[in-house]
């Protein structure tokens, strides 16, 4: 195992095997979503020396850090979004870890960085605020009655704080970085001494290739603690950028969100200093008529003008001309919505005409799903990840069914039917990934007709509920129409027949299909395996078990199995595909029972097989003898890991 993703809904499965699984073997992390800060701890703590670790919009405390410090030595990426990691870990982060070349991270605020008139005293100001959080903190913790635990917290606690020199600042040790990301927060009071401070720590970074000094949407404010407003690090000459020289492999230069006011001589030595800069911020001043001609000059050295996701309208309608690509992240409380509140606001105004890539994810509802689907000009890439998928969604993806080429949904609400519809409704996509499908969608006899009439009946009552919840709110009007799309939508689900697929240019497919585990091979079985051998482009085959698919069973209670590998069930059927790369079949219910002759003809067949996963067989013996085989064949098998939702392309 090289790679571990572990996530809320995974982590019993996962705290179940940190005993038993090689987490020494481990190099690189993924934690996420809603992970607690003792969680974070115990998996770091239990692994290896690790180089990569990511940490996104999970705890991220006094724990974690603790124990992120036992991989000091071999940290070579660093990615930690939100969580509750304070500003002053961000710095310690940076005096601490020698070996990072990719390091992503927050806001830190400019008095942790630099000496001098008023960074004490911030500095002072700041440990007593922090002081008073890490009490309510630490009472949740004395509440759980769990005096061990509550001590050991102590004893970190008071570490880190002697830790905090509030007269001197270290400098930072990781002088290797390739890539940074961090927004430093100044008081708009601050001179610009402060500036040249962090300016020099900066020029330390000689390999330096992206930097990225922008403002996260998860800081939810533009103020410190004592109520001053902020601003990020000032891109002037007057403030010292000339100390930057040292740099000279600048690729990329971020900013957005600082609140930047260059003038054409600042912009002038950017460029001219980095002549390798490829793309740029274009937030170069407030103004709007000195930034289009200063954007004018960016332009003509053939620089890209970068977009910050969130740059939506103004108040005054100042919005940017063109938006190719938006990754919209929602905030997870409910008390700050203030991202979604512009969001929406300027769904009317924007030129979504222009879009041809989409990312939502986190807390949106399908109804907003739907708007902004609705929204956008034909599409070619959509991803859907932790937000509401339903008929709304499904309409108003509808309308991109002529360009889509990419469509990954995970989980959500998304039901197993909708799943089989995308499959014949979207003839130019090349990647698919979505979650499980029963196989009574996909074919016909054998009982398939009735289970669909079973799923049908089933569907008609959980929608009932979903249906209460819309009539509560009030709104006759979008009651009707939810009717009206749902209408359409049972009235195309035919239980005599199956549409065939019309996706066959995939290249990519993650798709759990789902057989009642009792069943031995039947005619479901070669007519799933008829219409996957129909995706002649095929390279990637995954039809592993996602978490998210967490009953393991069919409305009626019957348990599942996945599509064998096996020449009985019709493996053979599948000798239209040529190309065949990777083959990943991860999960309990995804589990094969191959024996030799169908693993050789599975190598026989895709010469270009390069990876396979290593659950062939129940029994260790008979699994053992068919890793060897796949060892002499130079296939790389992939151990079952707990990468629970699907993995990146």
């Amino acid at each position: 195992m090289s790679t571990a993703s572990i996530n809320q809904l995974a982590t019993k499965l996962a705290f179940r095997n940190l005993q038993s699984q090689p987490w020494h073997q481990l190099q690189r992390l993924e934690l996420s979503y809603g992970l607690s800060d003792c969680q974070i701890a115990q998996i770091l703590n239990v692994c290896g020396p690790l180089r990569v670790v990511s940490v996104m919009q999970a705890s991220f405390w006094y724990r974690s850090l603790a124990a992120l410090e036992r991989h000091a030595q071999t940290l070579e990426g660093l990615r930690v979004y939100d969580g509750d990691m304070s500003s002053w870990m961000g710095q310690w982060i940076l005096v601490t870890f020698p070996k990072l070349t990719h390091l992503k991270l927050g806001r830190v605020f400019a008095h942790e960085i630099v000496t001098g008139r008023g960074a004490e005293e911030a500095r002072k100001h700041r440990v007593a605020e922090d002081i008073e959080d890490d009490i309510f903190y630490r009472q949740q913790e004395v509440e759980q009655d769990e005096d061990e635990m509550v001590d050991e917290l102590n004893e970190i606690m008071v570490r880190f704080a002697a830790s905090r020199d509030l007269q001197r600042v270290k400098p930072w040790v990781c002088l290797n970085l390739i890539q940074l990301t961090l927004f430093i927060s100044f008081p708009t009071v601050a001179s610009s001494q402060w500036d040249e401070q962090v300016f020099q720590q900066i020029s330390k970074l000689d390999r330096l290739e992206s930097l990225n000094l922008g403002q996260s949407v998860h800081i939810r404010d533009h103020s410190l603690h004592g109520g001053f407003y902020t601003r990020g690090l000032d891109l002037r000459i007057q403030s010292g950028l000339t100390l930057l020289a040292p740099l000279k492999n600048l690729v990329t230069l971020k900013f957005s969100g600082t609140q930047q006011e260059l003038d054409e001589q600042d912009l002038m030595w950017i460029m001219d200093q980095w002549s390798t800069l490829k793309e740029m911020s274009r937030d170069l001043h407030y103004k709007k008529g000195k930034r289009e001609a200063l954007l004018r000059l960016v332009e003509a050295r053939s620089i890209e003008p970068l977009v910050q996701a969130f740059e939506f309208e103004d108040e005054n309608g100042e919005g940017e001309e063109e938006l190719r690509s938006l990754k919209w992240v929602a905030p997870e409380d409910d008390e700050d919505r203030t991202p979604n509140r512009l969001a929406f606001k300027s769904l009317q105004c924007r030129p979504w005409q222009q879009l041809q890539q989409l990312y939502l994810s986190d807390n949106l509802s399908d109804s907003q799903v739907a708007q902004i689907l609705d929204a956008c000009g034909p599409l070619r890439i959509v991803t859907v990840k932790e937000a509401s998928f339903w008929y709304r969604s499904l309409a108003a993806l509808e309308k991109h069914s002529q360009t889509l080429e990419e469509l990954r949904v995970f989980h959500g609400d998304l039901r197993s039917w909708m799943c089989q519809w995308i499959m014949a409704s979207f003839p130019k996509l090349t990647c698919l990934k979505l979650g499980s499908v029963f196989a009574h969608e996909m074919v016909v006899g054998d009982g398939a007709e009735k289970a669909r009439a079973d799923q049908l009946a089933q569907d008609a009552r959980d929608d009932i509920s979903y249906r209460e919840l819309e009539i509560r709110s009030g709104d006759d009007e979008m009651v009707d129409e939810l009717n009206e799309i749902m209408a359409r939508f049972a009235a195309s689900r035919d239980l005599q027949r199956v549409k065939p697929w019309v996706c066959l240019n995939l290249v990519r497919l993650t798709m759990f299909i789902a057989f009642p585990s009792g069943q031995e091979a039947t005619d479901w079985d070669k007519q799933v395996f008829q219409q996957i051998s129909k995706l002649r482009h095929l390279e990637h085959l995954n039809f592993g078990q996602s978490v998210f698919f967490c009953e393991d069973r069919i409305h009626s209670g019957i348990r599942v199995r996945s599509l064998q590998l096996k020449i009985q069930f019709g493996l053979t059927l599948l000798a239209p595909i040529r190309n065949m790369v990777t083959l990943k079949f991860v999960g309990a219910s995804a589990r094969q029972q191959l024996d030799e002759q169908d693993l050789r003809w599975i190598l026989d067949q895709w010469p270009n097989l390069k990876e396979l996963n290593h659950g062939l067989h129940n029994d260790l013996h008979v699994r053992f003898e068919l890793e060897k085989l796949i060892e002499e064949r130079g296939v790389r098998l992939r151990r079952e890991n707990y990468v629970y939702g699907y993995e990146s392309d």
